[in-house]
């Protein structure tokens, strides 16, 4: 697996792990789309791409950071606002049939966590890790982990508010 950032304001996940006649290149917009608040694209490494989700604020909107690929074969992308109270979401990206699930809301638990402030990454566990600006126990952001095959959230650290 490849990640690539780029300035564009898009996030390109290349899932090499696949046999090479279906490499796929995945990515996010954090704007544009029907709802203007964001898009899931799929392409191949001959430059075709294809619209394959358009988000709606109920599921998440205006995704940051990388998309992560987890051990279970799904797409993983942090969306910077949307779902149940507004402030973020965790989103499941299903390879095979473009089918987004919204699988964490960040505002139902602040002290947990909220607006997070970058993308997820895989570490050697299987368990997803990310950051958040606000939220946990003095308000300073937190370390969370979420676990892809359960959609269980943790908060593994928190950080003193300034």
């Amino acid at each position: 697996m490849k990640t690539r950032s780029l300035t564009c304001g898009l996030s390109l996940l290349l899932t090499l792990a696949l046999p090479a006649q279906d490499n796929q290149l995945w990515a996010t917009a954090n704007r544009g789309g029907a709802n203007g608040i964001g898009t899931i694209v799929k392409g191949d490494i001959s430059g075709n791409f294809q619209l394959a989700h358009t988000l709606v604020f109920a599921e998440g909107a205006y995704p940051i950071g990388s998309l992560v690929l987890s051990d279970n074969g799904y797409i993983f992308v942090t969306c910077s606002l949307g779902g149940q109270s507004g402030s973020c979401t965790i989103c499941r990206i299903d390879t095979g049939n473009f089918s987004l699930v919204k699988v964490h809301d960040f505002g139902a638990s602040p002290q947990l966590g909220e607006i997070p402030s970058c993308g997820m990454i895989k570490y050697t566990n299987g368990l997803l890790y990310g950051l958040t600006q606000n939220g946990g126990t003095t308000g300073g952001g937190v370390i969370y982990s979420f676990d892809p095959y359960s959609n269980t959230y943790a908060d593994v650290h928190d950080f003193d508010s300034l």
